[in-house]
């Protein structure tokens, strides 16, 4: 996951988990409910071209902001979520 906190994502890597997750037009329980506002905001439907930061404020720097942002619901892919799943990585 370390390498989570470079660069960013096209929308269509993470796009189920904001509009159609279990395949019922629903969201990622798992997600912060204002962080997929604002991913929605950025990320229409279908969209296949937009990037997104997936560390945003700091997607060029190695730090340990991306995990903090996973503890807060706001990881922006599902590989990383599930890390709160098991409370011995937490």
């Amino acid at each position: 996951m370390g390498a989570h906190t470079f660069g960013s994502s096209h929308c269509e890597s993470f796009a189920r988990r904001i509009y159609n997750f279990t395949r019922k037009g629903d969201v990622d329980p798992s997600l912060d409910p204002n962080y997929v506002a604002k991913l929605q905001q950025k990320c229409k439907p279908g969209d296949t071209t937009t990037t997104v930061e997936i560390d945003p404020g700091s997607f060029k720097t190695f730090d340990t902001s991306y995990y903090k942002l996973v503890l807060n619901m706001r990881g922006l892919f599902h590989s990383d979520a599930a890390l709160l799943d098991d409370k011995g990585s937490v």
